[in-house]
């Protein structure tokens, strides 16, 4: 089994303050703050046995989408690198919001 290190991209990060903030205002900061810090474990994990979850390969390659609780992963596996690129919250329609900036970022090329 391969060890790769992880790291969060950018969007992940403004994902997780944009959950934070939400969790934080219809909760409790107590709350928001376990709940960001058991997504960031999970994503910690990922550096053994990235390949799991779904491949989401038609919509780039090595991309894939991993549940953890109420939110998916979209993590980019590479050969000594995973990238959590996004958090979305399960309720989005995160396929059609990650294909969107995918597309875009083609775009910006």
């Amino acid at each position: 089994m391969r060890t790769r290190r992880v790291k969060i991209d950018p969007d992940a990060l403004s994902d997780l303050r944009t959950l934070h903030g939400w969790i934080r205002l219809s909760a409790a900061p107590r709350t928001a703050n376990a709940y960001i810090r058991r997504i960031r474990d999970f994503a910690s994990g990922l550096d053994i046995a990235a390949e799991r979850g779904t491949p989401l390969d038609d919509i780039e390659p090595n991309l894939r989408s991993v549940p953890f609780e109420s939110v998916v992963l979209a993590i980019r596996v590479e050969e000594t690198v995973v990238t959590v690129v996004r958090v979305f919250h399960a309720s989005q329609d995160w396929a059609k919001l990650l294909r969107r900036q995918v597309q875009t970022s083609r775009q910006k090329d």
